[in-house]
């Protein structure tokens, strides 16, 4: 069993504090929540704008291609290593769910791993770390992101077998049953981690009404549905 190590952050300690002392002054007001997300804001603002000059260096040297079908690729060299990042970018995510949906774009995420007709599940992985690489994903409020790390002679295998689980899913019912209980358990464990709390509390302040407020994983309910 994996353990979960929790660092000390002096941010989030201070943000922590700074909840804590708003709300014994002044309760759950409209107040109280106004002057937490000021104080949050605050904590965050160098952070935001060093995030802004990070961004510029990203893209710098980046070259665009489109493909005849509209598919958009993005290169941008460096020769430091023989290494390859390959990303595929799916422009979903949670904030394109209905409430009832939440937590699908996550779960179709998980379900990419779970084999094609031509990589049986397991494989997917197998493979690509059979030739030295790295496979993973990730979902965001406005995307989802599946991306591997691999050394550049076998770039184009990668490349194939990306494409393969992305595009061609099966989407097995046994799988979607039993990776049901997967995502659950990833949410509970959530709920022990006070970073992910104090992430999902701030943006259900900010965004009560919008699909922002939600955690991206979804809640307990439609998880299970």
């Amino acid at each position: 069993m994996g353990k979960i190590c929790y660092l000390y952050n002096p941010v989030l300690h201070y943000i922590l504090c700074v909840k804590k002392k708003i709300s014994n002054i002044l309760g759950h007001s409209e107040m109280g929540r106004k002057s937490w997300l000021l104080g949050v804001f605050m904590v965050l603002l160098p952070q935001i704008l060093m995030a802004g000059d990070l961004d510029g260096r990203l893209t710098h040297g980046v070259e665009k291609v489109v493909l005849e079908n509209g598919f958009k690729v993005l290169i941008r060299e460096n020769k430091r290593a023989p290494v390859v990042a390959l990303q595929l970018w799916v422009m979903t995510g949670s904030t394109h769910e209905k409430d009832h949906q939440a937590g699908i774009t996550h779960f179709i995420e998980h379900m990419v791993f779970k084999g094609t007709e031509r990589h049986p599940k397991g494989e997917v992985a197998k493979k690509i770390e059979g030739i030295g690489g790295h496979i993973n994903a990730y979902t965001s409020h406005e995307n989802t992101v599946y991306h591997v790390e691999i050394p550049s002679l076998g770039a184009m295998d990668a490349l194939d077998i990306l494409l393969d689980a992305v595009f061609n899913p099966l989407m097995d019912p046994r799988e979607i049953d039993l990776e049901k209980e997967v995502v659950l358990e990833e949410y509970r464990r959530s709920l022990d981690r006070p970073e992910t709390q104090l992430a999902w509390d701030f943006l259900n302040l900010c965004f009560p009404e919008h699909p922002y407020g939600r955690p991206i994983i979804g809640l307990e309910p439609a998880i299970s549905y």
